[in-house]
Parts: C-alpha cells; sequence; structure tokens
C-alpha cells in the first residue's frame, strides 16, 4: 500500500524563475524544511539521471532519502524516484498562469517500511508530512517572492541615485560596476515630505546614510527587505586613511550570493559618487 500526498500554491514570479530556482537542487534544503543536508551521488548535478542523497528529519526521525531523477522537462516537470527506506515517485510540476505568476504543484507517492509503520505509517504520516510540505511551498514562495522584490527595491534605489531630470551627453558606462556621478546642478528627487534625494546624494556621509535609510523604509513595508538594505552606520569603514572611499557590505559574509557591495566616493566631507559592486 502507498499513500499519495499532494500539495500546490501559486508564486507571484514568471515561470522561468520559478524553474530556476526548483531546479537548483543544491538549494532545495534552503526552503525545505525536512531535508537538512543534500549530497550528490552523481557527477551531473541536474537534469535525467542525477542522484542525491537527503538527509531528512521529521521531529525526532532522522533518515536518508536516496533519490534518482526521471524526468526533467524545463519549465514543465521535475520527477523523482524514492529508492531508499521510503520508496515511491514524486514529482514537481509548472504551470504560467499569467507573465507574473505561476502554479507550482508537488506531488508525492510513498510507501513506508514496516519498521516506520508501514501502512500505519502512512495514515498516520500524510497529515505530518502535508503540514511540512505546505510550509516548504510557503518558504519557496517567500524565498522567490522576496528576492524579486530586493532585486525590484534595488533598480529602484538605482534608478533613484542616477536619475536627473536633465539630459546629460555623456552615457553611463556599466563596466564591473555600477558608476553614479554627481553634478553640483543637479536637482533634488522628492522621494517624500522627509527626504530629498538628489543624483549621487548628498553633503556628508552621515546625512547620505540617514536618508538611504529613510528610503528605504519609504519604498518597502517588508521587514526582512528593509533591514538587508538599511546601512549600519557601524559598519561603514574608510578604504584607506585617505578617507576618500568609504565601503559598506550588504548580505552576509555566509551567503556570498547575496552580498554587494556599496562604495561612497567622497570629497571635502561630500559624497561625490556612488559604486555597486
Amino acid at each position: 500500500m502507498s499513500k499519495t500526498i499532494s500539495v500546490e500554491t501559486t508564486i507571484n514570479a514568471p515561470l522561468n524563475e520559478v524553474w530556476y530556482e526548483v531546479s537548483q537542487i543544491q538549494n532545495h534544503s534552503n526552503w525545505m524544511k525536512d531535508a537538512v543536508k543534500i549530497d550528490f551521488e552523481s557527477e551531473v548535478r541536474s537534469g535525467i539521471g542525477t542522484k542525491i542523497k537527503v538527509l531528512t528529519k521529521i521531529g525526532p526521525i532522522k533518515l536518508y532519502d536516496y533519490m534518482t531523477f526521471t524526468k526533467w522537462e524545463e519549465n514543465k516537470t521535475i520527477g523523482v524516484d524514492h529508492v531508499g527506506i521510503v520508496t515511491g515517485k514524486g514529482e514537481m510540476q509548472f504551470s504560467k498562469i499569467d507573465e507574473h505568476s505561476t502554479n507550482f504543484k508537488w506531488t508525492e507517492t510513498l510507501k513506508f517500511p514496516i519498521y516506520l509503520g508501514g501502512p500505519i505509517g502512512e495514515i498516520i504520516g500524510e497529515p505530518i508530512l502535508k503540514l511540512i510540505w505546505k510550509e516548504n511551498l510557503r518558504n519557496l514562495k517567500k524565498e522567490i517572492e522576496d528576492e524579486k522584490n530586493s532585486l525590484l527595491l534595488f533598480m529602484t534605489l538605482f534608478l533613484i541615485v542616477c536619475t536627473n531630470e536633465e539630459t546629460t551627453e555623456d552615457p553611463l558606462v556599466i563596466e564591473e560596476s555600477v558608476v553614479s556621478e554627481t553634478p553640483e546642478d543637479s536637482e533634488p528627487i522628492k522621494i517624500n515630505e522627509d527626504i530629498l534625494w538628489t543624483k549621487g546624494i548628498g553633503k556628508s556621509p552621515e546625512e547620505f546614510i540617514s536618508n538611504w535609510n529613510k528610503l528605504i523604509n519609504s519604498i518597502s513595508n517588508d521587514e526582512e527587505t528593509i533591514l538587508f538594505f538599511s546601512i549600519n552606520p557601524d559598519g561603514v569603514n574608510w578604504v584607506s586613511d585617505a578617507k576618500q572611499t568609504l565601503v559598506y557590505q550588504f548580505g552576509k559574509s555566509t551567503a556570498k550570493e547575496n552580498i554587494f557591495v556599496l562604495n561612497l566616493n567622497v570629497d571635502n566631507d561630500t559624497v561625490r559618487s556612488l559604486e555597486f559592486f
């Protein structure tokens, strides 16, 4: 006897973005509450034939779940065979709702061994697993949507910093970093009653940081986004004794893919330009 469990959610992101995140197998433990550790047992890390060993923890029970990926249709389906202690099949299905939202459905048909309760374990385990997997989908939805909102916020910040009502003859050059120069006659951009934002901003670094943080709070209502993008004055440091460049790192050093760095180029105690890395 086996038990089929199915959960689904709508993610406010395009189909290709949802597919990309879920297809990164090594990142599944970021949003799967029950997946403690993922080890690859094949040279390939995506597509049909990929094999993984997942240390799974549900309450006091820990076990290794061995899976082989048997189906891989881009932007459509990912299928696996469970070949360990718990056997069965799983399938993740992706379907486009519109340009900005995607339906994600996750179905598992599992068979428990006798020493894990057999058919009784399947009956008892179904509501527990369903609760865990629903939470997993909430985590996935939040991860994708937060990443998208963070990118939108970053682009908004960049546009605000680089925007000037007057057209300049010199184009903005983007190389390894994004640089915004500050002309003396730039007009301020009013964000709200408390913030006057100029191209490149500012008088002193202290004022820049204060206005930056006010801007973040003005743009976003999400606490995690505000915390990530806000500048902690204690974390802003001079690059050298010449005191010409201040540097600040957003994100944790343990999660390098989520890090970016802001440089403030200072002259006569005035922020003259910014660099994003």
